[in-house]
C-alpha cells in the first residue's frame, strides 16, 4: 500500500471558481437516481480544465500516442469535500492506469498497486502470460493446424452428405405419395394394403439409414 494512500492533503483541489453561492451537501446523494450537486459539477469542468490543458504527462484520450499507440478512453471521478480548515474543494480519481501508471501527483492513489513487479497481481498476472504464451505455441502447432483443417474438411463433407440424403428421402417421400394416390384407383383393398406396408417399411428403412449415417 502507497506510503501516502490515505494523506489527501496533496489531492484536495480548492475551486479555482467563486462558490460562495453553494453550501457543501452534509451527505451523499443516492448514485444512480440523482441530479448532480453544483459544486460537483463545478469540480468536473476544473478537472476537465486540467486534463485539457497539462502537460505533465500523456494519455491517449483523442489520439495515439508514441508509447501508447492505441486510443483509449479513462473514467474520472470527483469528490466534494472540506479541509481541516473547513474550507470547500474536492478530490480527483481516476480508475485504473493513467498514462500508463497507477499513481499521478495530484489524484488520490489506489489503495493497492497492481502495477508493483513485487505485488501479487504482478506475480499472477506473469503466471497467466506463461499459460497464454503456451496456448499461442499450440495453436501454431503444425500436428494441429492439420487436424484442425482436417476436421474442418469432414465437416464440411458430412454436411453435404447429409443434405443430400434428406433430398433423397424428400423425393422418395414424393414417390410414394404418388404410388398411394394411384393405387387408391387401380388396386383392389388386399394390394393396397400390401402396398401400404410395403411403403411403411420403405420410409422406415430410409429414416434408420439416415441417423445411422448422421452418427
Amino acid at each position: 500500500m502507497p506510503e501516502n494512500a490515505y494523506h489527501i492533503d496533496p489531492c484536495f483541489h480548492s475551486f479555482k471558481t467563486t462558490t460562495t453561492a453553494f453550501e457543501v451537501p452534509p451527505r451523499f446523494t443516492f448514485p444512480f437516481n440523482y441530479e448532480p450537486h453544483p459544486l460537483a459539477l463545478i469540480a468536473c469542468e476544473e478537472l476537465q480544465t486540467y486534463l485539457t490543458t497539462q502537460a505533465d504527462w500523456e494519455h491517449p484520450f483523442w489520439e495515439p500516442t508514441k508509447n501508447q499507440p492505441s486510443v483509449t478512453g479513462k473514467m474520472f471521478g470527483v469528490l466534494v469535500v472540506k479541509n481541516d480548515k473547513g474550507e470547500p474543494g474536492y478530490l480527483t480519481a481516476f480508475s485504473g492506469k493513467l498514462a500508463d501508471k497507477m499513481e499521478i501527483p495530484s489524484f488520490v492513489p489506489p489503495i493497492y498497486d497492481r502495477l508493483a513487479d513485487e505485488g501479487f497481481y504482478a506475480e499472477k498476472e506473469e503466471e497467466l502470460n506463461v499459460i497464454n504464451r503456451k496456448i499461442e505455441q499450440l495453436e501454431s502447432d503444425a500436428a494441429y493446424l492439420k487436424v484442425k483443417t482436417d476436421l474442418a474438411h469432414f465437416i464440411d463433407f458430412s454436411t453435404t452428405q447429409l443434405a443430400e440424403k434428406r433430398a433423397e428421402i424428400k423425393t422418395a417421400k414424393k414417390t410414394r405419395d404418388k404410388q398411394r394416390a394411384q393405387a387408391t384407383f387401380e388396386n383392389t383393398e388386399e394390394e393396397i394394403e400390401v402396398l401400404s406396408k410395403r411403403l411403411i417399411e420403405e420410409s422406415k428403412t430410409y429414416q434408420f439409414n439416415y441417423k445411422r449415417l448422421a452418427k
